[in-house]
């Protein structure tokens, strides 16, 4: 390869870099800063409201229609499982950009990480 080609190729691959990067970034600071949203609002229902913040967290099914009924409780869950969710699906865009790009080493780590993810989540609702 000429050294003309491999700067054409190094210049593709950073572009490449910085997509990823640049998804990440964007993952991880609109699901954290979502996630405090949510449980900040969860919070100023509950004081707003006079109802307390139970101790114990919702079963995953009662989350969302607890938090769509106003419940401060199932809206704070939901912000908790958001910040939980969070990571997971930067491994899933992850995943599609390593498709496109066909870098297979990394799309098998991804589809281990999820796999795990997976498997320890159903093993979590038995």
């Amino acid at each position: 390869m000429s050294s003309r080609q491999q700067q054409v190729w190094d210049r593709v691959h950073e572009r490449q870099r910085r997509t990823l990067y640049t998804w990440i970034v964007r993952i991880l600071t609109g699901g954290f800063w979502s996630s405090v949203t949510l449980i900040v609002a969860g919070v100023l229902v509950a004081l707003v409201g006079g109802r307390p913040l139970g101790d114990e967290v919702a079963p995953l099914v009662d989350v969302v229609p607890s938090a769509l009924d106003l419940n401060p409780q199932g809206i704070v869950d939901l912000g908790i499982l958001l910040l939980l969710f969070t990571p997971s699906m930067y491994v899933v865009v992850s995943l599609v950009i390593f498709l496109r790009q066909r870098d297979r080493m990394f799309v098998v780590v991804c589809c281990a990480l999820l796999a795990i993810v997976m498997v320890s989540v159903g093993l979590g609702l038995r």
